[in-house]
């Protein structure tokens, strides 16, 4: 089980204060919510944070223990070549301009994969399934080592669908490695709800 989904259960809230570096541009528009329908869970970002909890009904508003949630900072950490957002312990990153079927590229300290082209256009993938794998990971502080070199990941996986008008549209997570066939199932788990996504461009 991911550290994220392990969240959802935990009855600490923790919110942290955006951390500000990379190009200080917003990673996503306005508020963006990823659901669950299996598990009845969320994944909220919104102002600079990311909320991971279960859906909270309009019925269960006023019940204290209806909400328990954990919370931290999302950091954007684009540049000039990658779209790329942060936050405890997963890094989403996508090219500005999108690789060929079965590229690899690497951002600070995940190894990405482009498992799948969904769809292509003069040779690029439009929308591509992603396999995303944190090389190291600081256990102290649970963020992928942005400096790690070697080619074995030993970090927590994202799994995720990049459509480059919508950005990312589902997303799931893991702590291996999957089967290429089990991965564009495990990238459905959170689906997004809204016009646009993280790394909407």
């Amino acid at each position: 089980m991911s550290p994220l989904v392990k969240s959802l259960s935990s009855v600490l809230v923790a919110v942290l204060a955006i951390s500000a570096h990379g190009n200080g541009h917003r990673p996503f528009f306005g508020k963006v919510v990823y659901k669950n329908a299996k598990t009845m869970s969320e994944l909220v970002l919104d102002d600079g944070y990311v909320i991971a909890g279960p859906v909270i009904r309009r019925s269960d508003s006023k019940n204290i223990f209806a909400g328990e949630r954990l919370g931290t900072a999302a950091t954007d950490c684009s540049n000039s070549t990658y779209r790329c957002i942060e936050f405890v312990p997963y890094v989403f990153a996508v090219p500005r301009k999108m690789p060929g079927d079965h590229d690899q590229y690497r951002v600070r300290g995940t190894i990405f994969s482009i498992s799948s082209c969904l769809r292509q256009h003069a040779g690029r993938c439009d929308a591509a399934l992603i396999e995303a794998n944190c090389v190291a990971r600081d256990i102290k502080h649970g963020i992928c080592l942005p400096s790690a070199t070697n080619n074995t990941p030993d970090g927590p996986k994202a799994y995720f669908i990049y459509d480059a008008a919508l950005g990312v549209v589902s997303l799931g997570f893991a702590d291996t490695s999957i089967a290429q066939s089990e991965q564009l199932g495990l990238a459905k788990n959170y689906l997004l709800k809204g016009r646009c996504g993280m790394l909407c461009p």
